[in-house]
Protein backbone atom coordinates (compact mmCIF):
# COMPACT_ATOMS: atom_id res chain seq x y z
CA UNK A 1 0.00 0.00 0.00
CA UNK A 2 1.19 3.70 -0.86
CA UNK A 3 2.55 4.83 2.90
CA UNK A 4 0.64 8.11 1.62
CA UNK A 5 -2.71 6.69 1.74
CA UNK A 6 -2.50 6.68 5.71
CA UNK A 7 -1.81 10.43 5.96
CA UNK A 8 -4.89 12.66 6.04
CA UNK A 9 -5.54 14.07 2.45
CA UNK A 10 -8.44 16.58 2.43
CA UNK A 11 -8.24 19.85 2.64
CA UNK A 12 -9.83 22.06 5.62
CA UNK A 13 -11.26 25.36 4.55
CA UNK A 14 -8.54 28.32 3.94
CA UNK A 15 -7.65 29.65 7.31
CA UNK A 16 -8.96 26.70 9.47
CA UNK A 17 -7.01 26.40 12.92
CA UNK A 18 -7.42 23.79 15.58
CA UNK A 19 -5.91 23.67 18.61
CA UNK A 20 -5.59 20.61 21.23
CA UNK A 21 -4.23 20.73 25.18
CA UNK A 22 -2.94 17.10 26.54
CA UNK A 23 -2.14 16.77 30.32
CA UNK A 24 -0.18 13.93 31.77
CA UNK A 25 -1.61 10.91 33.71
CA UNK A 26 -5.50 11.06 33.52
CA UNK A 27 -6.19 14.91 33.57
CA UNK A 28 -7.58 17.90 35.34
CA UNK A 29 -10.33 20.41 37.08
CA UNK A 30 -11.38 23.74 38.24
CA UNK A 31 -13.61 26.59 37.17
CA UNK A 32 -13.31 29.49 34.70
CA UNK A 33 -14.89 31.84 36.43
CA UNK A 34 -14.33 30.81 39.88
CA UNK A 35 -10.73 31.38 39.29
CA UNK A 36 -8.43 35.14 39.53
CA UNK A 37 -7.01 34.52 36.05
CA UNK A 38 -8.99 34.89 32.99
CA UNK A 39 -8.09 34.52 29.98
CA UNK A 40 -8.07 37.16 27.16
CA UNK A 41 -9.28 35.48 23.85
CA UNK A 42 -6.99 35.91 20.62
CA UNK A 43 -8.52 36.23 17.51
CA UNK A 44 -8.35 34.09 14.70
CA UNK A 45 -5.98 35.58 12.29
CA UNK A 46 -6.41 36.09 8.54
CA UNK A 47 -5.59 33.24 6.52
CA UNK A 48 -2.87 34.16 3.92
CA UNK A 49 -1.55 31.93 1.25
CA UNK A 50 1.70 33.35 2.14
CA UNK A 51 4.10 31.25 4.23
CA UNK A 52 6.97 33.51 6.09
CA UNK A 53 10.55 31.72 5.47
CA UNK A 54 11.07 32.06 8.95
CA UNK A 55 8.57 30.73 12.28
CA UNK A 56 8.08 33.21 14.86
CA UNK A 57 9.20 32.65 17.75
CA UNK A 58 7.89 30.52 20.62
CA UNK A 59 9.94 29.96 23.09
CA UNK A 60 8.31 32.35 25.41
CA UNK A 61 4.65 31.36 25.12
CA UNK A 62 3.65 30.25 28.47
CA UNK A 63 1.07 28.66 30.73
CA UNK A 64 0.14 30.54 33.25
CA UNK A 65 -0.63 28.24 36.67
CA UNK A 66 -2.63 28.76 40.15
CA UNK A 67 -3.48 26.96 43.07
CA UNK A 68 -5.79 27.20 45.45
CA UNK A 69 -7.90 25.46 48.01
CA UNK A 70 -11.39 25.97 47.48
CA UNK A 71 -14.07 25.63 51.01
CA UNK A 72 -14.71 22.18 51.59
CA UNK A 73 -12.76 19.98 49.26
CA UNK A 74 -13.34 16.92 48.82
CA UNK A 75 -10.76 14.12 50.04
CA UNK A 76 -8.35 13.45 47.64
CA UNK A 77 -8.17 10.81 45.11
CA UNK A 78 -7.06 9.42 41.68
CA UNK A 79 -8.53 8.48 38.42
CA UNK A 80 -11.70 10.21 39.27
CA UNK A 81 -13.99 12.06 36.53
CA UNK A 82 -14.55 15.88 35.90
CA UNK A 83 -16.30 17.83 33.74
CA UNK A 84 -17.12 21.36 33.51
CA UNK A 85 -20.65 23.11 33.14
CA UNK A 86 -20.50 26.04 30.48
CA UNK A 87 -23.55 27.32 31.38
CA UNK A 88 -23.31 27.70 35.15
CA UNK A 89 -19.53 27.98 35.40
CA UNK A 90 -19.94 24.94 37.67
CA UNK A 91 -17.39 21.96 37.85
CA UNK A 92 -18.66 18.88 38.57
CA UNK A 93 -16.63 15.87 40.54
CA UNK A 94 -17.08 12.28 40.76
CA UNK A 95 -16.03 9.16 41.97
CA UNK A 96 -12.10 7.52 42.06
CA UNK A 97 -9.92 5.83 44.62
CA UNK A 98 -9.34 7.41 48.02
CA UNK A 99 -6.95 6.32 50.93
CA UNK A 100 -10.02 3.91 52.30
CA UNK A 101 -10.82 2.33 48.63
CA UNK A 102 -13.26 3.09 45.79
CA UNK A 103 -15.39 6.51 46.03
CA UNK A 104 -19.15 7.31 45.11
CA UNK A 105 -19.61 10.90 46.08
CA UNK A 106 -20.69 13.38 43.71
CA UNK A 107 -19.30 17.34 44.19
CA UNK A 108 -19.86 20.40 42.53
CA UNK A 109 -17.62 23.79 42.95
CA UNK A 110 -19.48 26.81 42.83
CA UNK A 111 -18.27 30.29 44.22
CA UNK A 112 -15.16 29.17 45.56
CA UNK A 113 -16.95 26.71 48.08
CA UNK A 114 -17.59 22.27 47.15
CA UNK A 115 -20.84 21.26 48.44
CA UNK A 116 -21.95 17.28 48.19
CA UNK A 117 -25.15 16.12 45.73
CA UNK A 118 -27.19 14.09 47.74
CA UNK A 119 -27.05 9.89 48.05
CA UNK A 120 -30.02 9.01 46.02
CA UNK A 121 -30.64 5.29 44.87
CA UNK A 122 -30.24 6.31 41.08
CA UNK A 123 -26.90 7.50 41.34
CA UNK A 124 -23.83 5.02 40.22
CA UNK A 125 -22.16 2.91 43.09
CA UNK A 126 -18.55 3.19 44.05
CA UNK A 127 -16.00 3.38 41.00
CA UNK A 128 -12.62 4.74 38.99
CA UNK A 129 -11.29 4.75 35.90
CA UNK A 130 -14.47 5.84 34.40
CA UNK A 131 -15.49 8.39 31.62
CA UNK A 132 -18.24 11.72 32.03
CA UNK A 133 -19.48 13.99 29.68
CA UNK A 134 -21.82 16.76 29.89
CA UNK A 135 -24.66 16.67 26.80
CA UNK A 136 -27.16 19.85 26.97
CA UNK A 137 -28.00 19.77 30.90
CA UNK A 138 -27.33 16.36 31.76
CA UNK A 139 -24.07 14.83 33.00
CA UNK A 140 -23.49 11.24 31.83
CA UNK A 141 -21.63 9.04 33.85
CA UNK A 142 -20.46 5.43 31.86
CA UNK A 143 -18.21 2.66 32.73
CA UNK A 144 -15.55 2.38 35.64
CA UNK A 145 -13.72 -0.36 38.07
CA UNK A 146 -17.19 -1.80 38.71
CA UNK A 147 -18.15 -3.88 35.63
CA UNK A 148 -21.24 -2.02 34.03
CA UNK A 149 -22.82 -1.42 31.55
CA UNK A 150 -25.58 1.13 32.78
CA UNK A 151 -24.89 4.80 31.70
CA UNK A 152 -25.93 6.76 34.53
CA UNK A 153 -27.27 10.61 34.32
CA UNK A 154 -27.70 13.82 36.21
CA UNK A 155 -30.17 16.37 35.67
CA UNK A 156 -27.83 19.55 36.33
CA UNK A 157 -30.96 21.82 36.69
CA UNK A 158 -32.00 19.60 39.86
CA UNK A 159 -29.11 17.54 40.37
CA UNK A 160 -31.60 14.53 40.20
CA UNK A 161 -29.71 11.18 39.34
CA UNK A 162 -31.77 8.95 37.37
CA UNK A 163 -30.67 5.78 34.48
CA UNK A 164 -32.31 6.49 31.18
CA UNK A 165 -33.65 3.83 28.94
CA UNK A 166 -30.84 1.95 26.66
CA UNK A 167 -32.08 1.41 22.95
CA UNK A 168 -30.06 -0.12 20.50
CA UNK A 169 -26.75 -2.33 20.95
CA UNK A 170 -24.23 -2.26 23.52
CA UNK A 171 -20.95 -1.73 24.01
CA UNK A 172 -18.91 -4.19 26.64
CA UNK A 173 -18.36 -2.72 30.05
CA UNK A 174 -15.14 -0.90 29.92
CA UNK A 175 -12.87 0.94 32.32
CA UNK A 176 -10.09 3.91 31.05
CA UNK A 177 -12.67 4.79 28.00
CA UNK A 178 -12.62 8.22 26.45
CA UNK A 179 -16.19 10.00 26.17
CA UNK A 180 -15.93 12.65 24.52
CA UNK A 181 -18.71 15.54 23.44
CA UNK A 182 -19.77 15.93 19.61
CA UNK A 183 -22.42 18.44 19.42
CA UNK A 184 -25.02 17.27 20.82
CA UNK A 185 -23.38 13.57 21.03
CA UNK A 186 -21.09 11.57 22.81
CA UNK A 187 -17.86 9.43 21.16
CA UNK A 188 -16.70 6.17 23.07
CA UNK A 189 -13.42 4.87 21.78
CA UNK A 190 -11.46 2.61 23.26
CA UNK A 191 -10.58 1.41 27.00
CA UNK A 192 -10.16 -2.13 28.42
CA UNK A 193 -12.68 -5.02 29.56
CA UNK A 194 -11.42 -8.65 29.40
CA UNK A 195 -8.84 -7.22 25.98
CA UNK A 196 -7.95 -3.50 24.91
CA UNK A 197 -10.42 -2.11 22.75
CA UNK A 198 -10.72 -0.39 19.84
CA UNK A 199 -14.40 0.43 18.86
CA UNK A 200 -15.68 3.49 18.21
CA UNK A 201 -20.03 3.76 19.08
CA UNK A 202 -22.12 7.00 19.51
CA UNK A 203 -24.65 8.07 22.19
CA UNK A 204 -27.36 10.23 21.30
CA UNK A 205 -30.23 11.31 23.55
CA UNK A 206 -33.48 9.96 21.61
CA UNK A 207 -35.64 11.65 24.32
CA UNK A 208 -35.46 12.91 27.46
CA UNK A 209 -35.61 9.40 29.79
CA UNK A 210 -34.09 7.12 26.53
CA UNK A 211 -30.66 7.13 25.18
CA UNK A 212 -29.39 5.24 22.12
CA UNK A 213 -25.70 3.21 21.40
CA UNK A 214 -24.75 3.14 17.74
CA UNK A 215 -21.55 0.99 16.68
CA UNK A 216 -19.71 3.35 14.12
CA UNK A 217 -18.75 1.40 10.79
CA UNK A 218 -15.67 2.51 10.20
CA UNK A 219 -13.62 1.96 6.96
CA UNK A 220 -10.86 -0.50 7.38
CA UNK A 221 -9.06 0.29 4.02
CA UNK A 222 -6.70 2.19 5.33
CA UNK A 223 -5.37 2.98 8.97
CA UNK A 224 -7.07 1.19 11.98
CA UNK A 225 -5.69 2.48 15.39
CA UNK A 226 -4.14 -0.11 18.34
CA UNK A 227 -6.86 -1.04 20.63
CA UNK A 228 -6.02 0.62 24.09
CA UNK A 229 -6.74 2.56 27.20
CA UNK A 230 -5.21 5.78 29.10
CA UNK A 231 -5.49 7.74 26.02
CA UNK A 232 -5.80 11.12 25.71
CA UNK A 233 -8.84 11.88 23.18
CA UNK A 234 -11.26 15.24 21.60
CA UNK A 235 -13.45 16.01 19.36
CA UNK A 236 -12.07 19.02 16.97
CA UNK A 237 -15.10 20.05 14.36
CA UNK A 238 -15.54 16.74 12.86
CA UNK A 239 -12.52 14.61 13.75
CA UNK A 240 -11.62 12.29 17.28
CA UNK A 241 -8.19 13.12 17.59
CA UNK A 242 -6.24 10.66 19.99
CA UNK A 243 -2.76 10.49 21.01
CA UNK A 244 -1.01 8.47 23.34
CA UNK A 245 -2.27 5.16 26.11
CA UNK A 246 -1.25 1.91 26.23
CA UNK A 247 -2.15 -1.72 25.23
CA UNK A 248 -0.42 -5.24 26.86
CA UNK A 249 2.62 -4.30 24.26
CA UNK A 250 3.59 -1.01 26.65
CA UNK A 251 5.29 -0.28 23.13
CA UNK A 252 4.45 3.23 20.50
CA UNK A 253 1.05 3.00 19.31
CA UNK A 254 1.29 5.22 16.59
CA UNK A 255 4.47 5.77 14.34
CA UNK A 256 6.71 9.31 15.54
CA UNK A 257 5.29 12.32 14.01
CA UNK A 258 1.89 11.75 14.26
CA UNK A 259 -1.70 11.95 16.11
CA UNK A 260 -4.52 9.69 14.93
CA UNK A 261 -7.76 11.00 13.69
CA UNK A 262 -10.87 9.70 12.82
CA UNK A 263 -13.10 11.79 10.51
CA UNK A 264 -16.71 11.00 12.19
CA UNK A 265 -18.78 11.96 8.77
CA UNK A 266 -16.52 9.63 6.47
CA UNK A 267 -16.00 7.32 9.55
CA UNK A 268 -12.25 6.61 8.51
CA UNK A 269 -9.06 6.73 10.39
CA UNK A 270 -5.91 8.90 9.61
CA UNK A 271 -2.69 9.69 10.48
CA UNK A 272 -2.37 12.87 11.21
CA UNK A 273 1.69 14.00 10.51
CA UNK A 274 2.73 16.80 13.47
CA UNK A 275 6.05 19.01 13.40
CA UNK A 276 7.81 20.31 16.73
CA UNK A 277 8.19 18.97 20.00
CA UNK A 278 6.00 16.62 20.83
CA UNK A 279 4.88 14.88 24.44
CA UNK A 280 6.06 11.56 24.86
CA UNK A 281 2.69 8.62 23.90
CA UNK A 282 2.45 7.20 27.21
CA UNK A 283 -0.54 6.17 29.12
CA UNK A 284 -2.50 8.84 31.34
CA UNK A 285 -2.66 12.02 28.84
CA UNK A 286 -5.38 13.98 28.45
CA UNK A 287 -6.55 16.46 25.85
CA UNK A 288 -8.65 19.58 25.90
CA UNK A 289 -10.08 21.49 23.44
CA UNK A 290 -9.30 25.37 24.11
CA UNK A 291 -10.65 28.43 22.22
CA UNK A 292 -14.32 28.62 20.59
CA UNK A 293 -14.53 29.98 17.61
CA UNK A 294 -10.94 29.18 16.77
CA UNK A 295 -10.30 25.49 18.38
CA UNK A 296 -7.02 24.29 20.03
CA UNK A 297 -6.13 20.97 21.42
CA UNK A 298 -4.07 21.56 24.83
CA UNK A 299 -2.30 18.46 25.90
CA UNK A 300 -0.89 17.64 29.66
CA UNK A 301 2.58 14.80 29.75
CA UNK A 302 3.10 12.60 31.71
CA UNK A 303 6.83 13.68 31.74
CA UNK A 304 7.88 16.83 33.87
CA UNK A 305 11.20 19.44 34.79
CA UNK A 306 10.46 18.29 38.57
CA UNK A 307 8.29 20.70 39.34
CA UNK A 308 5.37 19.98 36.86
CA UNK A 309 4.00 18.22 33.97
CA UNK A 310 4.98 19.37 30.52
CA UNK A 311 2.11 21.18 28.95
CA UNK A 312 1.63 20.76 24.91
CA UNK A 313 -0.43 22.98 22.46
CA UNK A 314 -1.28 21.23 18.83
CA UNK A 315 -2.53 23.27 16.09
CA UNK A 316 -3.51 23.57 12.87
CA UNK A 317 -5.27 19.41 13.22
CA UNK A 318 -7.98 20.18 10.31
CA UNK A 319 -5.56 22.31 8.38
CA UNK A 320 -4.64 19.13 6.24
CA UNK A 321 -2.18 20.76 3.61
CA UNK A 322 0.63 20.98 6.51
CA UNK A 323 1.42 19.33 9.14
CA UNK A 324 -0.22 19.97 12.88
CA UNK A 325 2.26 21.30 15.11
CA UNK A 326 3.56 20.91 18.72
CA UNK A 327 4.31 23.49 20.73
CA UNK A 328 6.09 23.15 24.65
CA UNK A 329 4.67 25.94 27.07
CA UNK A 330 6.77 27.19 29.58
CA UNK A 331 4.93 27.13 33.05
CA UNK A 332 4.73 30.82 34.72
CA UNK A 333 3.64 30.03 38.49
CA UNK A 334 1.21 33.15 40.03
CA UNK A 335 0.85 31.28 43.45
CA UNK A 336 1.99 30.46 46.70
CA UNK A 337 4.84 28.36 46.00
CA UNK A 338 4.38 26.08 48.91
CA UNK A 339 1.34 24.76 47.03
CA UNK A 340 2.86 23.88 43.81
CA UNK A 341 1.61 19.86 43.70
CA UNK A 342 4.50 18.74 41.76
CA UNK A 343 3.91 15.99 38.94
CA UNK A 344 0.59 14.78 38.73
CA UNK A 345 -0.74 11.22 38.16
CA UNK A 346 -4.09 9.98 37.96
CA UNK A 347 -5.81 13.31 38.45
CA UNK A 348 -9.22 14.50 37.15
CA UNK A 349 -9.43 17.41 34.81
CA UNK A 350 -11.80 19.40 32.94
CA UNK A 351 -11.62 22.74 30.78
CA UNK A 352 -13.26 26.27 30.10
CA UNK A 353 -13.14 26.15 26.37
CA UNK A 354 -14.60 29.39 26.22
CA UNK A 355 -11.98 30.91 28.83
CA UNK A 356 -9.20 28.68 28.07
CA UNK A 357 -8.95 27.34 31.30
CA UNK A 358 -8.35 23.76 32.76
CA UNK A 359 -9.11 22.04 35.73
CA UNK A 360 -6.37 19.60 37.98
CA UNK A 361 -8.19 18.41 40.99
CA UNK A 362 -6.56 15.10 42.79
CA UNK A 363 -4.23 12.59 41.53
CA UNK A 364 -0.49 12.08 43.31
CA UNK A 365 2.94 12.90 42.83
CA UNK A 366 3.93 9.79 43.37
CA UNK A 367 4.75 9.33 47.13
CA UNK A 368 2.16 10.21 49.85
CA UNK A 369 -1.88 11.00 49.90
CA UNK A 370 -3.46 11.72 47.11
CA UNK A 371 -3.91 15.61 46.69
CA UNK A 372 -6.95 17.88 47.53
CA UNK A 373 -6.14 21.18 45.79
CA UNK A 374 -7.01 22.52 42.43
CA UNK A 375 -4.97 23.46 39.92
CA UNK A 376 -5.89 25.59 37.27
CA UNK A 377 -3.76 26.16 33.73
CA UNK A 378 -4.19 29.16 31.81
CA UNK A 379 -3.28 28.78 27.97
CA UNK A 380 -5.84 31.25 26.22
CA UNK A 381 -2.79 33.83 25.78
CA UNK A 382 -0.73 31.40 24.78
CA UNK A 383 -3.32 29.09 21.76
CA UNK A 384 -3.77 32.81 20.58
CA UNK A 385 -0.40 33.31 19.55
CA UNK A 386 0.54 30.45 18.65
CA UNK A 387 -2.30 29.88 15.95
CA UNK A 388 -1.01 33.15 13.66
CA UNK A 389 2.15 31.09 13.00
CA UNK A 390 2.32 29.47 9.86
CA UNK A 391 4.61 26.77 8.94
CA UNK A 392 6.18 26.17 5.53
CA UNK A 393 4.34 23.48 3.80
CA UNK A 394 6.76 20.19 3.29
CA UNK A 395 7.97 18.90 -0.23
Amino acid sequence: MDEMLLFEDEVAAEGEVAWVVVWGFLGAAAIATLCTIYAASGKKAPPTAAWPAQKEDTTSLQAVVSCFLAASPPAGRVEAAMAFNEHTNELILFGGLGAEGLLGDARVLSEMEWREIRSQEAAPGARAAHSMVILGSTLLVYGGVADDETVYALDLDSFEWFRPRLDGGKPAPRKDASLSRWGDRAVLFGGRSDAFLNDVWLLDAISDDCLRWTRLDVRLDAYVPPARDRHAAVVVADELVIFGGADASAGSLAPPGCVETLDLLACRWKLRQTVGPAPSPQPGLQAHQVGADDPTVCVVSTDSDGIFNQVFLLAGILDSRYPATWTRLTLDWQSDWTMVPGRHHAHASAASHSDGLIFLFGGHSGAGEPHDSMTVLDVADAAAARKKERIPPVV
